[in-house]
């Protein structure tokens, strides 16, 4: 409702100035013609309100969207903020502090148009040349975002890689069988979900162009990685900065309404891993008070 009503004010006010600026400069006598086809009482309305006031209407508009413009991005970088201090306590609760093993990541549904022009800063222009060592040009250039659609996001994040610069997204599933990820399946469920994975070395799968170059004995594992994971393409485990052995995901709720989805994932030793599974409804309780925060 917050987002309709800054863009109805940041439409109208352009519109407005848009008129003033092209058709109507404030020297003018005479309005400039009616371009719609109305009641003869709209455009009594046109002349006797909106050209004689239009330079105060056009000032009132452009105000009142700029100041909802900039408390939106405050409350919005101050929510942040609070999130990004609630994850790294997380972390070092759970982690011992380490951001290199442990990582929590909060996702929430941005439109296909936000996913799209992140996907080509930051997929195709800022990091094209690392990914070009990594042959995946093509993957990111055939994955662009559906302008229609909508995606799972990057909130705020703990961890390394860190939420700067990331291209990490989803796309949030209208049936079951586009699911691909943890973080959409949670989405789609609206349930917690909790996976281990085998351990795979990051290096080692990246040196390998296609899954057909995969050595047998080594398929086995590839194979139940991706199916437990919900990874459907090869080329998407390859762009994946670190693979973790172990993910807990549960959803988000404003409301009686799924918000987005909060995810650890850890790549960490056995022993570590067990008590990290112990810790779970630490991880509970805080995906608790992220809700508390975003419904404020």
């Amino acid at each position: 409702m917050r987002i309709a009503i800054r863009l109805i004010l940041t439409v109208g006010s352009a519109i407005i100035l848009f008129w003033i600026s092209l058709f109507d400069p404030p020297t003018t006598e005479e309005p400039a013609p009616w371009p719609f086809k109305l009641d003869g009482w709209s455009i009594q309305l046109y002349k006797d309100v909106f050209f004689k006031h239009r330079v105060i209407l056009g000032s009132i508009c452009t105000i009142i969207a700029t100041v909802s413009a900039v408390s939106f991005t405050f409350l919005d970088v101050s929510k942040r903020k609070i999130l990004r201090s609630l994850l790294e306590q997380a972390i070092n609760e759970n982690g011992a502090g380490s951001v290199e093993q442990h990582r929590i990541t909060i996702f929430r549904v941005s439109s296909g148009a936000v996913a799209f022009l992140s996907h080509v800063w930051n997929c195709i222009i800022v990091n094209r040349k690392a990914h070009k060592a990594r042959n995946l040009t093509w993957h990111y250039l055939t994955t662009l975002p559906k302008i229609r659609r909508s995606y799972m996001m990057i909130y705020a994040r703990r961890g390394k890689p860190h939420e700067k610069g990331t291209s990490t997204k989803f796309l949030v599933p209208e049936h079951k069988n586009e699911i691909s990820g943890i973080v959409p399946q949670c989405y789609f469920s609206e349930q917690p979900i909790e996976v281990t994975l085998p351990s795979i070395e990051e290096d080692r799968i990246k040196s390998y162009r296609t899954f057909d170059d995969v050595p047998q004995v080594e398929k086995a594992t590839l194979d139940s990685y991706m199916r437990d994971s919900k990874c459907k393409c090869f080329s998407v485990l390859k762009s994946i900065h670190r693979l973790p052995n172990y993910m807990l995901a549960m959803a988000l709720f404003k409301g009686d309404r799924i918000w987005g989805v909060v995810i650890l994932d850890s790549k960490c030793s056995d022993s570590e891993l067990g008590q990290l599974k112990r810790r779970k409804n630490y991880l509970i309780s805080l995906a608790r008070s992220i809700q508390n925060v975003i419904a404020n």
